[in-house]
Protein backbone atom coordinates (compact mmCIF):
# COMPACT_ATOMS: atom_id res chain seq x y z
CA UNK A 1 0.00 0.00 0.00
CA UNK A 2 1.37 3.14 -0.93
CA UNK A 3 1.69 6.32 1.67
CA UNK A 4 -0.46 8.74 1.63
CA UNK A 5 0.62 11.82 -0.16
CA UNK A 6 0.61 15.58 1.28
CA UNK A 7 -1.76 17.91 0.29
CA UNK A 8 -0.70 21.52 -0.50
CA UNK A 9 -1.69 24.48 1.82
CA UNK A 10 -4.87 24.34 2.63
CA UNK A 11 -6.15 28.05 2.63
CA UNK A 12 -9.56 27.35 3.67
CA UNK A 13 -8.05 26.98 7.29
CA UNK A 14 -4.91 28.40 6.56
CA UNK A 15 -5.72 32.24 6.19
CA UNK A 16 -8.26 32.37 8.75
CA UNK A 17 -6.01 30.57 11.00
CA UNK A 18 -3.36 33.76 10.25
CA UNK A 19 -6.11 36.22 10.53
CA UNK A 20 -7.20 35.04 13.97
CA UNK A 21 -3.25 34.94 14.94
CA UNK A 22 -3.94 38.76 14.20
CA UNK A 23 -6.69 39.31 16.19
CA UNK A 24 -5.11 37.84 19.27
CA UNK A 25 -2.05 40.48 18.75
CA UNK A 26 -4.38 43.50 18.19
CA UNK A 27 -6.08 42.45 21.74
CA UNK A 28 -3.41 41.95 23.56
CA UNK A 29 -1.64 45.36 22.24
CA UNK A 30 -4.85 47.35 22.82
CA UNK A 31 -5.52 45.56 26.09
CA UNK A 32 -2.12 46.60 27.38
CA UNK A 33 -2.25 49.94 25.88
CA UNK A 34 -5.33 51.36 27.36
CA UNK A 35 -4.43 48.82 30.45
CA UNK A 36 -7.93 46.91 30.61
CA UNK A 37 -7.98 43.36 31.96
CA UNK A 38 -11.26 42.74 29.72
CA UNK A 39 -9.46 42.71 26.25
CA UNK A 40 -6.29 41.47 27.18
CA UNK A 41 -8.14 38.04 28.59
CA UNK A 42 -10.40 37.98 25.28
CA UNK A 43 -7.78 37.37 23.60
CA UNK A 44 -7.01 33.78 25.15
CA UNK A 45 -10.31 32.81 22.70
CA UNK A 46 -7.91 33.67 19.72
CA UNK A 47 -5.15 31.92 20.70
CA UNK A 48 -7.14 28.81 21.32
CA UNK A 49 -8.82 29.30 17.93
CA UNK A 50 -6.23 29.84 16.38
CA UNK A 51 -4.60 26.38 17.52
CA UNK A 52 -7.68 24.37 16.72
CA UNK A 53 -8.00 25.70 13.19
CA UNK A 54 -4.04 24.74 12.75
CA UNK A 55 -4.31 21.35 14.11
CA UNK A 56 -7.15 21.01 11.77
CA UNK A 57 -5.75 22.09 8.95
CA UNK A 58 -2.45 20.00 9.97
CA UNK A 59 -5.01 16.93 9.73
CA UNK A 60 -6.32 17.97 6.22
CA UNK A 61 -2.66 18.23 5.02
CA UNK A 62 -0.84 15.36 6.59
CA UNK A 63 -4.00 13.10 6.89
CA UNK A 64 -1.92 10.73 9.45
CA UNK A 65 -4.27 10.55 12.59
CA UNK A 66 -2.63 8.19 13.79
CA UNK A 67 1.14 8.90 14.14
CA UNK A 68 1.88 12.47 15.38
CA UNK A 69 -1.88 12.71 15.98
CA UNK A 70 -1.31 12.88 20.50
CA UNK A 71 1.57 15.34 20.31
CA UNK A 72 -0.09 17.36 18.46
CA UNK A 73 -3.13 17.72 20.63
CA UNK A 74 -0.67 18.15 24.02
CA UNK A 75 1.42 20.42 22.21
CA UNK A 76 -1.31 23.08 21.19
CA UNK A 77 -3.18 22.34 24.39
CA UNK A 78 -0.42 23.27 26.07
CA UNK A 79 0.00 26.56 24.20
CA UNK A 80 -3.48 27.57 25.04
CA UNK A 81 -2.80 27.03 28.79
CA UNK A 82 0.86 28.43 29.22
CA UNK A 83 -0.76 31.55 27.20
CA UNK A 84 -4.01 31.47 29.77
CA UNK A 85 -1.95 31.00 32.56
CA UNK A 86 0.70 33.55 32.06
CA UNK A 87 -2.15 36.28 31.43
CA UNK A 88 -4.06 34.73 34.53
CA UNK A 89 -0.61 35.97 36.30
CA UNK A 90 -0.21 39.37 34.61
CA UNK A 91 -4.01 40.38 35.37
CA UNK A 92 -4.52 39.20 39.04
CA UNK A 93 -0.99 38.41 40.80
CA UNK A 94 0.75 41.16 39.67
CA UNK A 95 -1.53 43.69 40.04
CA UNK A 96 -2.48 44.92 36.72
CA UNK A 97 -3.78 48.45 36.78
CA UNK A 98 -7.80 48.23 36.70
CA UNK A 99 -8.87 52.17 36.91
CA UNK A 100 -6.94 53.02 33.71
CA UNK A 101 -9.92 52.93 31.50
CA UNK A 102 -11.81 56.33 30.90
CA UNK A 103 -15.18 56.27 30.05
CA UNK A 104 -14.62 57.28 26.23
CA UNK A 105 -12.15 54.38 26.00
CA UNK A 106 -14.51 52.09 27.80
CA UNK A 107 -16.64 52.51 25.09
CA UNK A 108 -14.54 52.39 21.84
CA UNK A 109 -12.82 49.14 23.45
CA UNK A 110 -16.45 47.78 24.25
CA UNK A 111 -17.52 48.72 20.29
CA UNK A 112 -14.18 47.05 19.17
CA UNK A 113 -15.12 43.36 21.46
CA UNK A 114 -18.73 43.40 20.02
CA UNK A 115 -17.15 43.70 16.79
CA UNK A 116 -14.85 40.70 17.42
CA UNK A 117 -17.99 39.03 18.20
CA UNK A 118 -19.27 39.14 15.47
CA UNK A 119 -16.10 38.31 13.70
CA UNK A 120 -16.24 35.07 15.80
CA UNK A 121 -20.01 34.42 14.48
CA UNK A 122 -18.73 35.24 10.59
CA UNK A 123 -15.88 32.44 11.47
CA UNK A 124 -19.06 29.77 12.45
CA UNK A 125 -20.97 30.73 9.47
CA UNK A 126 -18.21 30.05 7.39
CA UNK A 127 -17.25 27.03 8.62
CA UNK A 128 -20.63 26.14 8.40
CA UNK A 129 -20.80 26.87 5.07
CA UNK A 130 -17.68 24.20 4.32
CA UNK A 131 -18.40 21.00 3.74
CA UNK A 132 -17.40 18.12 5.96
CA UNK A 133 -15.50 16.47 3.85
CA UNK A 134 -13.84 18.79 2.37
CA UNK A 135 -12.79 20.00 6.63
CA UNK A 136 -13.86 17.02 8.95
CA UNK A 137 -13.37 19.88 11.50
CA UNK A 138 -15.26 22.40 10.49
CA UNK A 139 -18.67 21.56 12.78
CA UNK A 140 -16.34 21.83 15.86
CA UNK A 141 -15.27 24.88 14.37
CA UNK A 142 -18.61 26.02 14.13
CA UNK A 143 -18.98 25.58 17.63
CA UNK A 144 -15.89 27.13 18.83
CA UNK A 145 -17.35 30.88 16.67
CA UNK A 146 -20.20 30.80 18.69
CA UNK A 147 -18.92 30.20 22.23
CA UNK A 148 -15.92 32.85 21.03
CA UNK A 149 -19.10 35.36 19.73
CA UNK A 150 -20.49 35.10 23.26
CA UNK A 151 -17.62 35.48 25.03
CA UNK A 152 -16.85 38.89 23.33
CA UNK A 153 -20.39 39.94 23.76
CA UNK A 154 -19.73 39.25 27.80
CA UNK A 155 -16.78 41.33 27.40
CA UNK A 156 -18.14 44.44 25.66
CA UNK A 157 -21.22 44.56 27.97
CA UNK A 158 -18.78 44.68 30.74
CA UNK A 159 -17.38 48.06 29.41
CA UNK A 160 -20.40 49.15 28.47
CA UNK A 161 -21.09 49.79 31.93
CA UNK A 162 -18.12 51.37 33.08
CA UNK A 163 -18.93 53.77 29.97
CA UNK A 164 -22.26 54.62 31.64
CA UNK A 165 -20.77 53.90 35.19
CA UNK A 166 -22.68 51.11 36.22
CA UNK A 167 -21.18 47.52 38.19
CA UNK A 168 -18.59 46.21 35.25
CA UNK A 169 -17.81 42.88 37.04
CA UNK A 170 -14.23 43.72 35.19
CA UNK A 171 -12.61 41.08 37.60
CA UNK A 172 -15.29 38.30 37.20
CA UNK A 173 -15.94 38.48 33.41
CA UNK A 174 -12.46 38.74 33.19
CA UNK A 175 -11.93 35.49 35.05
CA UNK A 176 -14.86 34.22 32.85
CA UNK A 177 -13.20 34.86 29.47
CA UNK A 178 -10.17 33.21 30.60
CA UNK A 179 -11.71 29.93 32.30
CA UNK A 180 -13.73 29.03 29.24
CA UNK A 181 -10.73 28.92 26.81
CA UNK A 182 -8.73 27.00 29.67
CA UNK A 183 -11.23 24.34 29.87
CA UNK A 184 -11.28 23.75 26.31
CA UNK A 185 -7.75 23.33 26.42
CA UNK A 186 -7.75 20.91 29.45
CA UNK A 187 -10.65 19.32 27.38
CA UNK A 188 -8.16 19.11 24.48
CA UNK A 189 -5.27 17.74 26.77
CA UNK A 190 -7.28 15.16 27.61
CA UNK A 191 -7.77 13.89 24.61
CA UNK A 192 -4.76 14.22 23.37
CA UNK A 193 -3.48 12.09 26.32
CA UNK A 194 -6.15 9.50 25.78
CA UNK A 195 -5.06 9.25 22.07
CA UNK A 196 -1.57 7.57 23.17
CA UNK A 197 -3.39 4.60 25.00
CA UNK A 198 -2.71 1.69 22.07
CA UNK A 199 -6.46 0.60 22.05
CA UNK A 200 -8.18 3.99 21.72
CA UNK A 201 -9.73 4.30 18.50
CA UNK A 202 -8.49 7.47 16.67
CA UNK A 203 -10.30 9.99 14.25
CA UNK A 204 -9.41 11.50 10.92
CA UNK A 205 -10.40 14.59 12.57
CA UNK A 206 -8.11 16.50 14.77
CA UNK A 207 -10.62 17.15 17.64
CA UNK A 208 -12.57 20.29 17.66
CA UNK A 209 -15.46 18.80 18.53
CA UNK A 210 -15.08 18.89 22.26
CA UNK A 211 -17.67 18.65 25.00
CA UNK A 212 -17.52 22.62 26.48
CA UNK A 213 -18.22 23.78 23.00
CA UNK A 214 -20.98 21.52 22.06
CA UNK A 215 -22.84 22.61 25.47
CA UNK A 216 -22.22 26.07 24.96
CA UNK A 217 -21.65 26.70 21.12
CA UNK A 218 -24.29 24.01 19.51
CA UNK A 219 -26.47 27.15 18.93
CA UNK A 220 -26.94 30.49 19.85
CA UNK A 221 -29.80 29.79 22.15
CA UNK A 222 -28.42 28.75 25.31
CA UNK A 223 -31.04 26.86 25.86
CA UNK A 224 -31.58 24.67 22.73
CA UNK A 225 -27.55 24.71 22.83
CA UNK A 226 -28.03 22.37 25.98
CA UNK A 227 -30.87 20.62 24.75
CA UNK A 228 -28.22 19.69 21.66
CA UNK A 229 -25.93 18.84 23.21
CA UNK A 230 -27.49 16.09 24.93
CA UNK A 231 -28.64 14.71 21.97
CA UNK A 232 -25.05 14.49 20.13
CA UNK A 233 -23.03 13.29 23.30
CA UNK A 234 -25.65 10.67 24.43
CA UNK A 235 -28.21 9.77 21.69
CA UNK A 236 -31.41 11.16 23.76
CA UNK A 237 -33.78 12.64 21.65
CA UNK A 238 -35.37 15.42 23.90
CA UNK A 239 -37.31 16.70 21.21
CA UNK A 240 -39.69 13.84 21.63
CA UNK A 241 -40.74 15.69 25.00
CA UNK A 242 -43.55 17.99 24.16
CA UNK A 243 -42.85 20.22 27.20
CA UNK A 244 -39.04 20.33 26.22
CA UNK A 245 -39.69 21.34 22.77
CA UNK A 246 -42.51 24.02 24.07
CA UNK A 247 -39.47 25.14 26.00
CA UNK A 248 -37.43 25.29 23.15
CA UNK A 249 -39.37 27.51 20.64
CA UNK A 250 -40.51 29.46 23.54
CA UNK A 251 -36.67 30.52 25.13
CA UNK A 252 -35.61 32.80 22.47
CA UNK A 253 -38.88 34.79 22.56
CA UNK A 254 -38.93 35.13 26.62
CA UNK A 255 -35.06 35.96 26.52
CA UNK A 256 -35.69 38.73 23.77
CA UNK A 257 -38.77 39.67 25.76
CA UNK A 258 -36.54 40.38 29.09
CA UNK A 259 -33.99 42.05 27.17
CA UNK A 260 -37.14 44.42 25.98
CA UNK A 261 -37.72 44.56 29.55
CA UNK A 262 -34.47 45.28 30.41
CA UNK A 263 -34.04 48.13 28.14
CA UNK A 264 -37.36 49.91 28.79
CA UNK A 265 -36.36 49.73 32.77
CA UNK A 266 -32.77 51.71 32.00
CA UNK A 267 -35.51 54.71 32.23
CA UNK A 268 -35.50 54.57 35.46
CA UNK A 269 -32.51 56.13 37.37
CA UNK A 270 -31.86 56.18 41.28
CA UNK A 271 -29.75 59.12 42.46
CA UNK A 272 -28.09 58.09 45.93
CA UNK A 273 -28.34 60.35 48.86
CA UNK A 274 -24.19 60.97 48.24
CA UNK A 275 -24.36 61.88 44.68
CA UNK A 276 -25.82 64.33 41.79
CA UNK A 277 -26.68 63.50 38.53
CA UNK A 278 -26.57 65.43 35.04
CA UNK A 279 -29.10 63.96 32.59
CA UNK A 280 -27.78 63.92 28.71
CA UNK A 281 -30.58 63.74 25.94
CA UNK A 282 -30.04 62.89 22.82
CA UNK A 283 -25.71 63.74 23.83
CA UNK A 284 -27.21 67.30 25.28
CA UNK A 285 -26.69 68.09 29.20
CA UNK A 286 -28.72 70.87 30.63
CA UNK A 287 -26.69 72.95 33.65
CA UNK A 288 -29.67 74.25 35.00
CA UNK A 289 -31.33 70.43 35.83
CA UNK A 290 -29.31 68.80 38.33
CA UNK A 291 -30.63 65.66 39.45
CA UNK A 292 -31.08 65.35 43.45
CA UNK A 293 -31.25 62.19 45.13
CA UNK A 294 -34.12 60.55 44.64
CA UNK A 295 -35.91 58.55 41.27
CA UNK A 296 -36.12 59.84 37.84
CA UNK A 297 -37.66 58.77 35.03
CA UNK A 298 -36.55 59.48 31.65
CA UNK A 299 -36.34 57.76 28.16
CA UNK A 300 -34.52 54.65 27.95
CA UNK A 301 -30.41 54.00 27.19
CA UNK A 302 -29.26 55.55 24.69
CA UNK A 303 -31.13 58.26 24.45
CA UNK A 304 -30.75 59.36 27.70
CA UNK A 305 -27.59 59.05 30.04
CA UNK A 306 -27.43 59.96 33.67
CA UNK A 307 -23.57 60.71 35.02
CA UNK A 308 -23.95 60.47 38.69
CA UNK A 309 -21.39 61.86 40.89
CA UNK A 310 -20.38 61.38 44.66
CA UNK A 311 -20.37 64.99 45.86
CA UNK A 312 -19.72 64.06 49.35
CA UNK A 313 -16.84 61.97 49.21
CA UNK A 314 -13.89 63.87 50.00
CA UNK A 315 -11.20 62.83 47.42
CA UNK A 316 -7.50 62.43 47.93
CA UNK A 317 -4.30 63.32 46.10
CA UNK A 318 -0.96 62.19 46.72
CA UNK A 319 1.70 65.01 45.93
CA UNK A 320 5.16 63.68 45.75
CA UNK A 321 4.81 60.38 46.61
CA UNK A 322 3.29 57.20 45.61
CA UNK A 323 2.78 54.34 47.91
CA UNK A 324 2.75 55.67 51.56
CA UNK A 325 4.34 54.13 54.11
CA UNK A 326 2.17 54.05 57.22
CA UNK A 327 5.34 52.51 59.60
CA UNK A 328 7.30 55.18 58.24
CA UNK A 329 9.69 57.23 60.72
CA UNK A 330 9.74 60.98 60.43
CA UNK A 331 13.24 61.43 59.64
CA UNK A 332 14.74 63.17 56.53
CA UNK A 333 16.87 59.94 56.14
CA UNK A 334 14.00 57.60 55.95
CA UNK A 335 11.92 56.74 52.57
CA UNK A 336 8.23 57.76 53.63
CA UNK A 337 6.52 56.20 50.51
CA UNK A 338 6.97 53.60 47.98
CA UNK A 339 8.17 56.29 45.56
CA UNK A 340 8.91 60.06 46.07
CA UNK A 341 9.87 63.34 43.62
CA UNK A 342 11.93 66.06 43.90
CA UNK A 343 11.37 69.49 42.67
CA UNK A 344 14.44 71.85 41.42
CA UNK A 345 14.52 74.64 43.22
CA UNK A 346 15.43 78.49 41.90
CA UNK A 347 19.36 77.91 41.69
CA UNK A 348 19.28 75.19 39.92
CA UNK A 349 21.40 73.57 42.37
CA UNK A 350 19.20 72.05 45.27
CA UNK A 351 16.32 69.57 45.30
CA UNK A 352 13.81 69.13 48.00
CA UNK A 353 11.40 66.49 48.18
CA UNK A 354 7.72 67.50 49.49
CA UNK A 355 4.99 64.82 50.86
CA UNK A 356 1.65 66.25 50.84
CA UNK A 357 -1.99 65.69 50.22
CA UNK A 358 -4.62 67.16 48.28
CA UNK A 359 -8.29 66.76 49.69
CA UNK A 360 -11.12 68.22 48.05
CA UNK A 361 -14.77 67.77 46.59
CA UNK A 362 -16.70 68.15 43.83
CA UNK A 363 -18.91 70.93 44.49
CA UNK A 364 -20.47 71.49 40.80
CA UNK A 365 -21.34 68.52 39.03
CA UNK A 366 -21.49 70.07 35.75
CA UNK A 367 -18.49 71.95 35.71
CA UNK A 368 -16.67 68.53 36.95
CA UNK A 369 -18.09 66.81 33.94
CA UNK A 370 -17.66 68.92 31.24
CA UNK A 371 -15.52 71.74 32.26
CA UNK A 372 -12.07 69.55 31.47
CA UNK A 373 -12.03 65.83 29.94
CA UNK A 374 -10.00 64.49 32.83
CA UNK A 375 -10.50 66.74 36.00
CA UNK A 376 -8.52 64.64 38.29
CA UNK A 377 -5.61 64.70 36.19
CA UNK A 378 -6.33 68.55 36.16
CA UNK A 379 -6.29 68.91 39.72
CA UNK A 380 -3.08 66.95 39.87
CA UNK A 381 -1.48 69.10 37.47
CA UNK A 382 -2.48 72.58 38.69
CA UNK A 383 -1.28 70.87 42.44
CA UNK A 384 2.23 70.34 41.45
CA UNK A 385 2.45 74.00 38.99
CA UNK A 386 1.43 75.81 42.47
CA UNK A 387 3.99 73.86 44.56
CA UNK A 388 6.51 74.68 41.48
CA UNK A 389 5.36 78.30 41.73
CA UNK A 390 5.95 78.46 45.75
CA UNK A 391 9.18 77.21 45.67
CA UNK A 392 10.87 77.76 42.42
CA UNK A 393 12.50 81.11 42.96
CA UNK A 394 13.51 80.19 46.61
CA UNK A 395 17.29 78.08 47.95
CA UNK A 396 16.79 75.10 49.93
CA UNK A 397 17.60 77.17 53.37
CA UNK A 398 14.87 78.99 52.37
CA UNK A 399 12.27 76.39 51.57
CA UNK A 400 13.09 74.49 55.13
CA UNK A 401 12.71 77.27 57.16
CA UNK A 402 9.79 79.09 56.28
CA UNK A 403 6.86 78.44 58.48
CA UNK A 404 4.79 75.55 57.57
CA UNK A 405 1.44 76.35 58.58
CA UNK A 406 1.80 79.46 56.45
CA UNK A 407 3.09 77.65 53.77
CA UNK A 408 0.17 75.38 53.49
CA UNK A 409 -2.67 78.05 53.85
CA UNK A 410 -1.12 79.97 50.64
CA UNK A 411 -1.17 76.73 48.80
CA UNK A 412 -4.81 75.83 49.70
CA UNK A 413 -5.33 79.24 48.44
CA UNK A 414 -3.69 79.14 45.63
CA UNK A 415 -4.79 75.72 44.08
CA UNK A 416 -8.55 77.22 45.20
CA UNK A 417 -8.12 79.61 42.81
CA UNK A 418 -6.44 77.76 40.10
CA UNK A 419 -9.08 75.72 40.24
CA UNK A 420 -12.02 77.93 39.77
CA UNK A 421 -9.79 80.12 37.43
CA UNK A 422 -10.35 76.43 34.99
CA UNK A 423 -13.87 75.77 35.91
CA UNK A 424 -13.50 72.53 37.61
CA UNK A 425 -16.03 72.92 40.35
CA UNK A 426 -14.56 71.65 43.10
CA UNK A 427 -13.79 72.73 46.62
CA UNK A 428 -10.14 72.34 47.94
CA UNK A 429 -10.45 70.94 51.68
CA UNK A 430 -7.20 70.73 53.20
CA UNK A 431 -3.90 70.52 52.26
CA UNK A 432 -1.93 68.63 54.38
CA UNK A 433 1.87 69.15 54.48
CA UNK A 434 3.00 65.87 55.64
CA UNK A 435 6.89 66.17 55.00
CA UNK A 436 9.27 68.88 53.38
CA UNK A 437 13.06 67.60 53.30
CA UNK A 438 16.10 67.52 51.33
CA UNK A 439 16.73 64.01 49.29
CA UNK A 440 16.93 60.73 51.22
CA UNK A 441 20.23 60.25 48.34
CA UNK A 442 22.12 63.49 50.37
CA UNK A 443 20.10 64.23 53.54
CA UNK A 444 22.97 62.88 55.59
CA UNK A 445 25.12 65.22 53.55
CA UNK A 446 22.57 68.22 53.94
CA UNK A 447 22.35 67.52 57.79
CA UNK A 448 26.00 67.28 58.12
CA UNK A 449 26.40 70.69 56.48
CA UNK A 450 23.38 72.19 58.78
CA UNK A 451 25.47 71.26 61.70
CA UNK A 452 28.49 72.64 60.34
CA UNK A 453 26.29 75.88 60.06
CA UNK A 454 25.48 75.58 63.74
CA UNK A 455 28.24 74.69 64.82
CA UNK A 456 29.45 77.99 63.15
CA UNK A 457 26.63 80.11 64.33
CA UNK A 458 27.68 78.37 68.09
CA UNK A 459 31.30 79.79 67.85
CA UNK A 460 30.26 83.17 66.85
CA UNK A 461 27.77 83.53 69.55
CA UNK A 462 30.34 82.57 71.99
CA UNK A 463 32.75 84.91 70.61
CA UNK A 464 30.82 87.62 71.01
CA UNK A 465 29.83 86.64 74.34
CA UNK A 466 33.14 86.46 75.40
CA UNK A 467 34.07 89.84 73.95
CA UNK A 468 30.94 91.62 75.54
CA UNK A 469 32.56 90.27 79.14
CA UNK A 470 35.77 90.30 77.85
CA UNK A 471 35.90 94.24 77.10
CA UNK A 472 34.46 95.96 80.29
CA UNK A 473 37.33 93.79 81.92
CA UNK A 474 39.37 95.30 79.99
CA UNK A 475 38.58 98.90 80.09
CA UNK A 476 38.23 98.98 83.50
CA UNK A 477 41.50 97.28 84.04
CA UNK A 478 42.90 100.85 81.80
CA UNK A 479 41.02 102.46 83.71
CA UNK A 480 41.97 101.11 87.38
CA UNK A 481 46.08 101.42 85.87
CA UNK A 482 45.31 105.40 84.79
CA UNK A 483 44.06 106.14 87.69
CA UNK A 484 46.68 104.42 89.75
CA UNK A 485 49.41 106.32 87.47
CA UNK A 486 48.12 109.42 88.03
CA UNK A 487 48.09 109.19 91.81
CA UNK A 488 51.58 108.28 91.85
CA UNK A 489 52.35 111.11 89.64
CA UNK A 490 50.58 113.26 92.37
CA UNK A 491 52.69 111.85 94.86
CA UNK A 492 55.97 112.06 93.50
CA UNK A 493 55.34 115.31 92.96
CA UNK A 494 54.19 116.59 96.30
CA UNK A 495 57.53 114.86 97.97
CA UNK A 496 59.33 115.87 95.47
CA UNK A 497 58.77 119.08 95.94
CA UNK A 498 58.34 118.85 100.05
CA UNK A 499 62.58 117.57 99.12
CA UNK A 500 62.89 120.59 97.53
CA UNK A 501 61.68 122.73 100.12
CA UNK A 502 63.48 120.72 103.12
CA UNK A 503 66.87 121.11 100.63
CA UNK A 504 66.25 124.98 101.04
CA UNK A 505 65.63 125.26 104.42
CA UNK A 506 68.78 123.19 104.95
CA UNK A 507 70.44 125.40 102.66
CA UNK A 508 69.20 128.83 104.46
CA UNK A 509 70.27 127.06 108.03
CA UNK A 510 73.86 126.05 106.31
CA UNK A 511 74.52 129.73 105.11
CA UNK A 512 73.20 131.00 108.60
CA UNK A 513 75.66 128.93 110.44
CA UNK A 514 77.83 126.80 108.87
CA UNK A 515 79.62 125.21 112.49
CA UNK A 516 76.63 125.02 114.12
CA UNK A 517 75.05 122.86 111.08
CA UNK A 518 77.77 120.48 110.55
CA UNK A 519 78.14 119.45 114.11
CA UNK A 520 74.11 119.11 114.11
CA UNK A 521 74.23 116.90 111.11
CA UNK A 522 77.50 114.45 113.00
CA UNK A 523 74.83 114.50 116.17
CA UNK A 524 72.21 113.57 114.04
CA UNK A 525 73.92 111.14 112.28
CA UNK A 526 74.99 109.54 115.44
CA UNK A 527 71.82 109.44 116.49
CA UNK A 528 70.36 107.31 113.37
CA UNK A 529 73.71 105.11 113.45
CA UNK A 530 73.65 104.45 117.20
CA UNK A 531 69.79 103.84 117.53
CA UNK A 532 69.58 100.06 118.78
CA UNK A 533 72.89 99.39 119.41
CA UNK A 534 74.56 99.44 123.11
CA UNK A 535 77.74 102.05 123.40
CA UNK A 536 79.47 102.39 126.79
CA UNK A 537 80.70 106.11 127.79
CA UNK A 538 83.93 106.00 129.24
CA UNK A 539 85.84 108.87 130.47
CA UNK A 540 89.30 109.97 131.45
CA UNK A 541 89.44 108.48 135.06
CA UNK A 542 90.16 104.79 133.62
CA UNK A 543 93.35 106.07 132.41
CA UNK A 544 93.89 107.70 135.62
CA UNK A 545 92.88 104.27 137.73
CA UNK A 546 95.79 102.22 135.01
CA UNK A 547 93.03 101.36 132.27
CA UNK A 548 93.86 101.51 129.06
CA UNK A 549 91.83 101.56 125.64
CA UNK A 550 92.15 98.68 123.13
CA UNK A 551 90.32 99.96 119.81
CA UNK A 552 89.89 96.64 117.35
CA UNK A 553 89.92 97.67 113.98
Amino acid sequence: MEPPKKQRLNFALALPAFLVLLLFGALVGVGWMFGSMVVIAASVYWILNFSLMLGAHRQVVHAQPTTRLPFVRVGFALLVLTVALVLSLILFRFEFPLETVSPPEAIRLGAMLLGFGFGGAVLARYFQSVSSDRIPDAPGLVQVGRVGAWLSVFGSVSLFATYFELPSFEGPVSALLLAVPALLGCELLLTGLITFIPRSQTRDVFGTDLLTTRVLGSSYNPIQSIFTSIEVTFGVDVRSSWALGFLRQVSLPVIVGLGLCTWVLSSFVVVDASQQGVRERFGKADSEKVLEPGLHIGLPWPLDRVHRINTHRVREIPLGYTGAKADADALWTQYHAAEEFNLLLGDGRDLVTINADLQYRIGDVYAWIYGCQNPEEAMETLAYRVLMEATVDRTLDEVLSQDIARFSESIHSQIQQQADSKGLGVEVVAFSLRGLHPPVAVAEDYQAVVAAQLDRTTYIIEAEAYRQSALPMAEAAALGTQRSAEAESVTRLTKALGEAIAFNTLEAQYKTNTQLFRFRRQLETLEKVLVNKPHYVIDARIEQDGGSVWILE
